[in-house]
């Protein structure tokens, strides 16, 4: 077969422009930088003691303590399991019984494995409703977690020696941090891992306990149960509902249930899962704890955030359908969009919220004609005018490092994928 001048040069242009695709296609999904965490210093927490002392703002009142609940309901947490733990620990042999956990978790990674696999099948197929919090349950990164802290710690846990900071006082001041030099580990998964362990322990010595976890108010507080119907995920259900799996109740004639545990935070926060889940408790993700925060009746997210704030400052691109919308109304009343030229304008209270862009509009520089694809938003409840940083109360999870309510830095500054804004609330 011959080519001509013009098929060469055709089969070039064609086999450069696949080259493109296929080199943006790999940058967008390699380029996610990993989780950046700064130090936090004691003057800094010392600022905050001051901050949650002296406040008059209503916002800032309101987030202090939610702080303090969200450590001391935690804490209230961890002891009722221990002590469930000292009731029927016995004389077990702990080599035996590490065995069995371990095994036990294996098991209940492949059945996510396949579980989450048929999630989001049913998800794209739209046969059923799946829920953020359900197709984002993250339970074979907590299992896995789990699975290494009874690898690395099962002694010190049975013995309620792990970790020590179990026992911390009640008047603790080292607020909910994550840090790079030192976190409040109950600010991170690794208090969701060793809930995991101390209920898949407690169930394995006593299973009368899988009972209790599946129906009782106490156990639930950090577990969102979910109700499924077996036919619908029947491929799942007929081969590994005969294992004995302690997150996961296939007793029911016509459901089943799983139980994942989590550290305060879920992605989508109780949002449209009604009919679906056993109990609701208090479970958020950044733009859910805000929409309490500030007593807000409608849903929004981060993307709402970033319309109303392009439309009262007007630049960039709005959908134009969004104007209008319950959700402009309803941000609208509680928000005051404003322009942060540098640190000096912003102040303790202000709302801050980030929307990521993807590579392509960030490298051409779209950031203000696109909308995004994920964003986070928080409240400031510290600055640090010589650093040219602050720090920010919110729900967040990025496993291992950070779950659930915390206070983490953040820089002021631009970032290349990112667009970073700022708001006032109007709560009085």
């Amino acid at each position: 077969m011959k080519f001509n001048k013009k098929t060469n040069r055709y089969l070039l242009i064609t086999a450069g422009t696949l080259i493109l695709i296929v080199t943006y296609l790999c940058i967008e999904k390699l380029y996610n930088p990993k989780i950046e965490l700064f130090p936090i210093y004691e003057q800094e927490l010392i600022n905050l003691q001051h901050e949650e002392a002296f406040t008059t703002n209503p916002l800032v009142k309101k987030v202090f303590a939610e702080l303090r609940n969200f450590e001391q309901k935690n804490l209230i947490y961890f002891r009722y399991l221990n002590e469930k733990l000292k009731l029927v620990i016995g004389k077990k042999n702990l080599d035996d019984l590490q065995a069995e956990i371990l095994a036990g978790f294996e098991s209940e990674i492949n059945f996510y494995r396949k579980l989450n696999k048929m999630i989001n099948y049913i998800s794209k197929t739209g046969n059923f409703y799946i829920p953020y919090s359900l197709s984002y349950n993250k339970m074979i990164e907590i299992i896995s977690g789990s699975k290494k802290l009874v690898e690395d710690h099962f002694s010190d846990i049975i013995s309620g020696k792990y970790p020590l900071l179990v026992n911390i006082s009640e008047n603790n001041k080292s607020y909910l941090i994550v840090g790079k030099h030192g976190s409040n580990w109950l600010a991170t998964s690794e208090a969701t891992f060793l809930k995991t362990v101390l209920l898949a322990t407690i169930t394995l010595l006593n299973y009368e306990f899988k009972s209790e976890l599946f129906n009782s108010a106490d156990v639930q507080y950090f577990i969102q149960i979910f109700k499924l119907p077996k036919n619908l995920f029947f491929p799942v259900i007929s081969e590994l509902g005969n294992k004995k799996l302690i997150f996961s109740d296939f007793t029911l004639e016509n459901d089943f249930e799983i139980a994942l545990p989590n550290n305060g935070y879920v992605f989508g926060g109780n949002r449209d899962v009604e009919g679906l889940v056993k109990t609701k408790g208090d479970f958020y993700d950044c733009t859910t704890w805000l929409k309490e925060l500030l007593s807000i009746e409608v849903a929004f997210n981060t993307l709402d955030l970033l319309y109303l704030h392009r439309a009262k400052l007007r630049y960039g691109i709005v959908n134009p359908t969004w104007l209008g919308s319950d959700e402009h109304e309803a941000l609208d009343c509680v928000l005051e969009p404003i322009e942060a030229k540098s640190i000096k304008d912003l102040k303790v209270g202000m709302i801050f919220v980030t929307r990521k862009f993807k590579f392509i509009d960030s490298l051409l520089k779209r950031k203000e004609q696109k909308p995004g694809k994920q964003g986070h938003v928080g409240i400031i409840v510290e600055i640090n005018y010589k650093e040219n940083t602050f720090l920010l109360a919110s729900y967040n999870r990025h496993i291992p490092e950070i779950e659930g309510l915390n206070i983490r830095k953040y820089p002021f500054k631009e970032e290349f994928d990112k667009r970073n804004f700022y708001f006032n609330s109007k709560l009085k």
